[in-house]
């Protein structure tokens, strides 16, 4: 059935060291990255972009962030409208602080409730969180 999860609207991927945020939702709640550089994309399949995957994510509201699964677990119950804290890191080692208001949404259930996306064919782990 559906399941209705916080929603922070972000595209991200698992790598070998950790999660990295490609993306994030057109007038979605983590469009403000967008001054980081994180590119701003529309959901769909014919969505091309050039993924950057120099921002990995450290922790959300104080959680350690090691993988995909671990991302999905401290965002799902996230109180809509209350802040999250996201920090990140980028590839000059630069950490970065965003507060982000998660909104809900519905979707089908799948396994750890996420939804894969792929962008290319190199791709590894793609989630919309």
């Amino acid at each position: 059935g559906y399941v209705k999860t916080a929603f922070l609207g972000t595209v991200v991927m698992q790598s070998g060291d950790g999660v990295y945020i490609l993306a994030t939702a057109k007038n979605g709640p983590a469009e403000i990255l967008n001054k980081q550089g994180i590119p701003i994309v529309e959901f769909n399949l014919e969505t091309k972009f050039r993924p950057i995957s120099r921002f990995r994510i450290e922790s959300v509201n104080g959680e350690e962030i090691k993988d995909i699964k671990g991302l999905w677990i401290a965002t799902k119950d996230l109180k809509i409208g209350s802040s999250a804290r996201v920090v990140f890191r980028d590839s000059d080692g630069t950490l970065y602080n965003q507060d982000i208001v998660p909104v809900s949404r519905f979707h089908y259930r799948r396994e750890h409730s996420l939804i894969d996306f792929r962008f290319s064919p190199r791709a590894n782990i793609f989630a919309i969180i």
